[in-house]
C-alpha cells in the first residue's frame, strides 16, 4: 500500500502533467482560432474582390454596350452620307447632261445665226 505522502507526489505528478497538456491544447486551440480568423479574413477579401470584379464587370459591359451603340450609330451615319452623297453625284450628273445637251442646242442656234448672218452679208452687199 502507498502511503499518503506518496499518493500525493503520484497525485501532484499527473496534475502537473495534465496542466502540460492542458496548457498544449490551449495552444493548438489557439492557432487553429488564428488560422481560421486568417482563412476568414482571406475569403472576406476574396469574397470583396469576386464582388468588386463583378461590378467592374458589369460598368464594362455597360460601356461595351455603348461603344457598341455609338459605333453603329457612327456606321450608319456613315452609311447615310454616302447615299446622300452617291445621290448628289448623280443629280450633278443629270445637270452636267443637261448642261451640255443645252451648250450643243446653243452652239447650234449660234451657228445657224452666223449662217444667217453671213447670207444676209451676202445679199446686201450684191
Amino acid at each position: 500500500a502507498m502511503t499518503s505522502s506518496a499518493q500525493l507526489a503520484q497525485a501532484e505528478e499527473k496534475r502537473s502533467a495534465l496542466l502540460g497538456l492542458n496548457t498544449k491544447v490551449f495552444g493548438e486551440l489557439r492557432n487553429a482560432r488564428s488560422a481560421g480568423d486568417k482563412h476568414a479574413a482571406a475569403a472576406l477579401t476574396a469574397t470583396t474582390q469576386l464582388a468588386q470584379a463583378e461590378k467592374d464587370g458589369a460598368v464594362l459591359q455597360g460601356l461595351n454596350a455603348k461603344v457598341t451603340g455609338e459605333l453603329n450609330d457612327a456606321r450608319k451615319a456613315g452609311e447615310e452620307y454616302a447615299a446622300a452623297s452617291a445621290a448628289q453625284l448623280a443629280q450633278a450628273e443629270e445637270k452636267r447632261l443637261a448642261l451640255l445637251g443645252l451648250n450643243t442646242t446653243i452652239i447650234g442656234e449660234l451657228q445657224s445665226v452666223k449662217k444667217a448672218g453671213e447670207a444676209y452679208a451676202m445679199t446686201s452687199s450684191a
